[in-house]
C-alpha cells in the first residue's frame, strides 16, 4: 500500500476522532448548562415557596395576634365602659373635632354626691353664663365647651378616673373640675385635672382645701338675725302674742338657729370662748348653702379662665382675657387668702410659659400688670411690673435691679436717669417698652413713681440727643478732613506725574542731540548692534536717515518746559 494513502487514512481517522470528540464535549456542556439551569429553576421555586409559605405565616400570626388584642380590648373595653365615668362614649367626643380655629377646651363638673342637693344646677347656669359671655364655643376666639352633666354621679373621682379620661381622651385638650366632701370632713376638696393637645402626662393636684362649715354657718347666723327682726315686726303688728308664739307659728329652723345664735352671744358677753363648750349645731336649710354656690361658681369660673388662657396662649398664642375679669369675679364675700393663692398660681404659671419664651416675659407681665392693679391689693400689679422691668433687663444682658416691687421700680428710674449708666441708651432703643411701663405705673396709683420715670426718661432723651448732635458734629468734621486729605494726595500724583513727564522729554532731548553729533563725528557713530530711539537696529556703517529725519522733525515741532 502507497505509504502516502496510509498516512491519509490515518489523518482522516484523527480527523473523524478529534471530531467526534468535539461533538462530545459539545454536547455534554450543552447538558452541563441544562442542568445547572435546572437546578437554579429548582433552587427559586423552593425559594419562592419557602417565602410564600413565611409569609402565610406571618400574616397568619398577626391575624392570630389582631383577634387576641381584638377579644381583650373588648373584654377591656366592656370593663372600662362599666366604670367610665361620662354619660358619654369616647368616639361622642372624638368625632366631634372641628378643623377650623383653635380646637375648644373641653371641662367637665365632677360635683360631690353627697353634698348638698341641686348643687350641680346653680353652678351650672352660672358657668354657662360666664363662658357664653367672655370664652364663647362658637366665636372661635378663645373657645372653651362646658360639657355639664356629663358626669355620672360623684362615685368615679379620684385619679383612677382621670386617668382612664386621660387614655382615651388623650389627643383632646381636657380639664376636669372635681370637687370632694368626705363625709366625716368637714372640709371642700377642689381638684384640678389638665392636659392639652396629645400630651402624654396629666396633671392632677388639689388646689384648695376650705373648711366649708363657717360657710354655711355664717349664712344661718345671717339668716336667724333677720328672723329676730322679723319676730319683732310680728309683733308689733300683732300677728303674734309674743316670741315664743312666733317661733312656733313662723319661726322654723330659723328660730332654732336663733336660739343657738343667742347662746353665743351670751358666751361671748360672759367672755367663754365657743371652743371651751359644747353648742348644737346650726341646723341648715337650702338657703344655707348659697354661700357654697357662690364660692364654687366664682371658683369654677377662676380656674376656667386661668386654664383657658394659659391653654390658648401656649397653642394658638392667644393674648389672655382672666385679668381683665378679676375685679368683677372677687367679689368681697370671696376669701381673700384664696384669691391670694389663685393669684400666685396664675402668675407663676405664666411665669413658667414665658421661660420657655423669654420674649414674652416683660410685654405678658405687664398686660398682667394693668388689670391687677384695679384689685385692692396693689401688691400684685406692683410685682408684676418689678418682673417686667427685671425680664427686660435680663433679655439686654443688664444688670438687675436688687429688690422686689416697689424697689425694683424705684432702682430702674434711678437707673434710667443716671448719667452714665447703661440703662438709659437701651430704654431709648425700646421705647415701646417705656411706653407700656409707664402705662402700668399709671394704672397703680402711684403718681410718684410715674413722674419720677418720665422725668427720667426726659433726661435720657436729652442726654441721647445731645450726644447723637456731638456724633453728628464728629462725623462732619470727620468728613472734611478726610476731603481735605483727598485734595493733598490728588495735587501731590499730579505734581508726581508732571515732574516725571518733564523727565521723561528731558531724557528725549539729550538722546536726540546726542545721535545729531555721532552722525556729523563719523567716528562716533555707534557701535553694530545699537538699538536706537524708533526702536530699529542700526548696522555699524551709519544711521538710519528716516530715524534721523523723524527725530528732528519732532525736535523741531516740540516745545520743552
Amino acid at each position: 500500500m502507497d505509504p502516502s494513502y496510509t498516512a491519509l487514512l490515518a489523518f482522516n481517522a484523527i480527523t473523524s476522532h478529534f471530531a467526534r470528540f468535539s461533538q462530545q464535549r459539545t454536547a455534554t456542556q450543552e447538558g452541563d448548562q441544562q442542568r445547572a439551569f435546572q437546578r437554579q429553576q429548582f433552587e427559586a421555586q423552593r425559594e419562592e415557596q419557602r417565602r410564600q409559605a413565611k409569609e402565610r405565616r406571618e400574616q397568619e400570626w398577626a391575624m392570630a395576634t389582631r383577634q387576641r388584642q381584638t377579644a381583650l380590648e373588648l373584654q377591656e373595653n366592656q370593663k372600662v365602659l362599666d366604670h367610665w365615668p361620662l354619660r358619654l362614649f369616647p368616639s361622642q367626643i372624638l368625632q366631634s373635632h372641628r378643623c377650623d380655629g383653635p380646637t375648644p377646651l373641653r371641662v367637665f363638673l365632677s360635683l360631690p354626691a353627697n353634698g348638698p342637693r341641686d348643687l350641680e344646677g346653680p353652678v351650672r347656669q352660672a358657668l354657662q353664663q360666664f363662658l357664653s359671655t367672655h370664652y364663647n364655643f362658637n366665636l372661635g376666639v378663645r373657645p372653651i365647651e362646658l360639657l355639664d352633666g356629663a358626669w355620672k354621679d360623684g362615685q368615679f373621682q379620684g385619679a383612677a378616673s382621670i386617668k382612664t379620661l386621660h387614655e382615651r381622651l388623650r389627643s383632646e385638650p381636657t380639664l376636669v373640675l372635681e370637687t370632694q366632701m368626705p363625709e366625716g370632713d368637714d372640709h371642700l376638696y377642689v381638684n384640678l385635672a389638665y392636659w392639652g393637645l396629645a400630651q402624654d402626662q396629666y396633671l392632677y393636684q388639689t388646689l384648695e382645701k376650705i373648711a366649708y362649715r363657717p360657710l354655711v354657718e355664717d349664712c344661718a347666723r345671717a339668716a336667724a338675725r333677720q328672723w329676730r327682726q322679723a319676730r319683732e315686726r310680728l309683733i308689733e303688728q300683732g300677728l303674734a302674742k309674743d316670741s315664743l308664739d312666733a317661733d312656733q307659728r313662723f319661726g322654723g329652723v330659723r328660730a332654732v338657729n336663733l336660739k343657738r345664735l343667742e347662746q353665743e352671744e351670751a358666751l361671748s358677753a360672759a367672755g367663754i370662748a365657743l371652743d371651751q363648750v359644747d353648742l348644737p349645731p346650726f341646723q341648715r336649710v337650702k338657703d344655707d348653702w348659697r354661700a357654697i354656690h357662690q364660692f364654687l361658681i366664682t371658683w369654677h369660673c377662676l380656674v376656667m379662665g386661668w386654664i383657658g388662657d394659659l391653654y390658648h396662649f401656649a397653642y394658638w398664642e392667644t393674648r389672655p382675657l382672666l385679668p381683665k375679669l378679676l375685679p368683677d369675679l372677687l367679689h368681697p364675700d370671696f376669701p381673700p387668702e384664696i384669691a391670694h393663692a389663685f393669684i400666685d398660681h396664675y402668675c407663676r404659671s405664666y411665669r413658667a410659659v414665658a421661660a420657655e419664651r423669654p420674649a414674652w416675659g416683660p410685654e405678658l407681665a405687664l398686660q398682667l400688670a394693668a388689670p391687677l392693679a384695679a384689685l385692692p391689693d396693689p401688691v400684685w400689679a406692683i410685682g408684676q411690673v418689678g418682673q417686667a422691668i427685671q425680664d427686660w433687663l435680663a433679655l439686654r444682658g443688664l444688670p438687675s435691679v436688687a429688690g422686689t416691687g416697689a424697689a425694683v421700680i424705684d432702682g430702674f428710674c434711678a437707673q434710667v436717669g443716671a448719667a452714665d449708666g447703661p440703662v438709659s441708651p437701651a430704654v431709648l432703643v425700646d421705647p415701646d417698652f417705656l411706653a407700656r411701663l409707664r402705662n402700668a405705673i399709671g394704672h397703680l396709683n402711684r403718681p410718684d413713681l410715674a413722674e419720677r420715670l418720665g422725668s427720667a426718661a426726659s433726661a435720657a432723651a436729652a442726654r441721647q440727643e445731645r450726644k447723637q448732635m456731638e456724633r453728628e458734629r464728629e462725623e462732619r468734621v470727620r468728613l472734611e478732613q478726610e476731603h481735605q486729605a483727598q485734595e493733598w494726595l490728588e495735587q501731590e500724583r499730579q505734581e508726581r506725574e508732571r515732574q516725571q513727564r518733564c523727565s521723561g522729554r528731558t531724557s528725549e532731548f539729550r538722546l536726540i542731540v546726542g545721535r545729531q553729533r555721532c552722525r556729523k563725528t563719523s567716528t562716533a557713530c555707534p557701535p553694530s548692534g545699537f538699538r536706537g530711539y524708533s526702536g530699529r537696529w542700526l548696522n555699524r556703517w551709519g544711521w538710519d536717515r528716516s530715524f534721523a529725519i523723524r527725530s528732528r522733525t519732532a525736535a523741531k515741532g516740540r516745545r520743552w518746559s
